[in-house]
């Protein structure tokens, strides 16, 4: 009866395990299928929702295009970047635009300097990044067509890569330069003007009276400008009607600044004088210390500063200021051999040579010799 026991107990055992696996088997299975998805799933399904961008990729530059000269500084106060606007920006946008030097050197617009201005006699080229916005990708896969819309030309030597999230979209080579180098000219690297009028008084009209030295192979025009108000004002006519407002007279408390335009004369250019791509400037003798931000070249031939040297007009009281007609009574020039030079006495005696009075409030008679 034991035996017979054990064995019916140990086949009932063998059932219940038998049941309890099933179980447990079924309910990992179950637990499986519910299991939400990983980090990195979550990111494979949202992307494979993306839409693919126009795989024709169309910009238009600027009025003045891709206008880079030597010596300026490489930002987009002097032109190199923010000058190509695209067509489209529904899908994607610019993050970043860089300039690639013959060395292979880059400076871009997200920061990256690893030189600073341009130079003669080197090549650069342009490229750009784009970022797809939120729905889009990249395609790893197809081909761009970069297009010139304002020429209407295609850019077949352009490069497009494609980052490996799809986010990315690397243009390269979409438009080289390369400045003639100045070895074979003849070189102005210093700019001078003399007799330059650098301080007024509040209430004064603006003068000009700089000029270049006598004999030399380029000419120049001064400005005033009132930066914080627009104003401004040209020594040369034509060059003035860039101002819709111009400075009639200094203003008290209101900072001004002076600066110069230069450039080669024809005569000078034909002979082969250029501008170094970075001059030194003086002024009444004094060299001006000044930043490559604050001077924009024009392909060695010209070039015009900004806020080169700050004046703000001194004020003058009417305190300071006393009649110029000087009225002087009394005066007792009346005088023979033998007087001793003296004003007059107490006792009503004439005087010898002093004595003269004035009766402004402006002025005192002080010494008289």
């Amino acid at each position: 009866m034991k035996k017979t026991s054990i064995k019916k107990t140990n086949q009932v055992l063998s059932v219940l395990l038998s049941s309890c696996m099933l179980l447990s088997a079924t309910t990992s299975a179950s637990a499986t299928t519910t299991e939400p998805l990983s980090d990195n799933r979550q990111t494979l399904a949202v992307q494979s929702q993306k839409t693919d961008v126009d795989t024709t990729i169309a910009f238009k530059p600027g009025w003045t295009g891709i206008d880079i000269s030597p010596g300026n500084k490489v930002d987009s106060n002097h032109r190199a970047y923010g000058e190509l606007t695209l067509d489209s920006d529904q899908q994607y946008e610019i993050i970043n635009e860089f300039w690639v030097r013959d060395d292979g050197k880059v400076n871009s617009s997200s920061g990256k300097h690893e030189y600073d201005i341009f130079e003669s006699g080197r090549s650069y080229t342009y490229g750009m990044e784009l970022k797809a916005k939120d729905g889009y990708k990249f395609n790893k896969t197809a081909k761009y067509l970069i297009r010139d819309s304002w020429s209407f030309e295609d850019i077949d030597d352009a490069i497009c890569t494609v980052s490996e999230d799809e986010s990315i979209l690397t243009i390269k080579n979409m438009h080289t330069t390369t400045f003639e180098s100045l070895d074979n000219y003849k070189v102005i690297d210093t700019i001078e003007v003399n007799n330059a009028t650098l301080t007024f008084n509040v209430g004064d009209t603006p003068k000009f009276t700089g000029t270049e030295p006598e004999d030399s192979k380029y000419g120049v025009v001064e400005y005033w400008r009132d930066n914080v108000n627009g104003e401004g004002i040209c020594s040369d006519p034509f060059f003035n009607q860039a101002f819709e407002k111009h400075i009639e007279k200094f203003k008290t408390g209101v900072n001004y600044t002076y600066d110069i335009g230069f450039g080669i004369k024809g005569d000078a250019w034909e002979e082969g004088y250029r501008l170094a791509d970075s001059v030194k400037i003086k002024i009444n003798g004094k060299d001006i210390d000044f930043s490559i931000e604050n001077i924009d070249y024009n392909c060695s031939y010209d070039a015009g500063t900004s806020n080169l040297i700050s004046m703000t007009p001194t004020e003058v009281t009417q305190d300071n200021k006393v009649d110029t007609n000087i009225k002087i009574t009394n005066t007792m020039l009346d005088i023979y051999p033998g007087n001793t030079p003296r004003g007059p006495l107490s006792n009503g005696t004439d005087a010898h040579g002093y004595g003269a009075k004035t009766n402004s409030e402006q002025y005192e008679l002080t010494d008289e010799f």
